[in-house]
């Protein structure tokens, strides 16, 4: 609810992540509670104004989900990455830095990370910000391969590349592969006065709640600020 406080819970686990899958959850959510007004989706790929790009639910790569959703359920919606979504819940609890950055390594797939400048998301014109998995100095058959056999390794290059384009102060890691940042040294890449402080948080999905709350409560009260319903 608008105070932050979780009203319901429930999963589902699909093999696929299809639109009718994520049809039946949002049913379920609105068969439980009539009063919901906002839909805040959090999804692993690229989301431009709805329009969904590039994701790791390949049933919904290049599908107008926001229009779909719009026209089933005549709610507000909001669709935006989930690695965003959490970096948006990761700066909650540093109100005062102004370059932040988060990012979150999976055992598969690639590297997600999204960026805050003055307290607001970047997520350049066409939302594609933050795909680290597209710099050119690695091929996603070399990234693999680090993934498997020296993890920090890769991830250390893919921060320092994050370091030389907006210089953050603090950064966020998670990895579903790493349980610590023990010998995570950036000293033969960057000098220490360019080096953020690095936080590892071992739990993504509560800051991923935490920014779905701030995006949904966002929207509700400019609604009721331009007195929409």
């Amino acid at each position: 609810d608008l105070l932050g406080k979780k009203v319901f819970e429930n999963t589902v686990e699909s093999q696929d992540g299809s639109l009718d899958d994520l049809c039946k959850a949002i049913d379920y959510l609105i068969d439980h509670d009539l009063k919901i007004t906002t839909l805040v989706i959090s999804l692993p790929g690229v989301s431009n104004e709805g329009k969904i790009d590039i994701c790791d639910f390949e049933l919904l790569a290049n599908l107008d989900l926001k229009q779909v959703l719009d026209n089933k359920y005549h709610l507000a919606v909001i669709i935006e990455n989930d690695v965003n979504v959490a970096g948006i819940g990761f700066s909650q609890s540093y109100p005062d830095c102004d370059y932040l950055a988060y990012m979150y390594q999976p055992r598969i797939k690639y590297i997600g990370c999204s960026m805050m400048i003055n307290h607001q998301l970047c997520k350049g014109f066409s939302n594609f910000a933050g795909e680290l998995r597209y710099l050119p100095f690695l091929s996603h058959e070399q990234q693999d391969r680090l993934l498997q056999q020296n993890p920090k390794e890769l991830l250390i290059k893919q921060l320092v590349s994050l370091c030389c384009v907006i210089n953050p102060e603090i950064v966020g890691i998670s990895s579903d592969v790493i349980t610590d940042l023990d010998n995570f040294n950036l000293d033969l890449y960057l000098s220490k006065e360019h080096q953020p402080q690095i936080i590892f948080v071992k739990k993504i999905d509560e800051l991923i709640y935490r920014g779905l709350y701030v995006l949904g409560s966002e929207l509700i009260l400019k609604r009721l600020r331009n007195g929409e319903e």
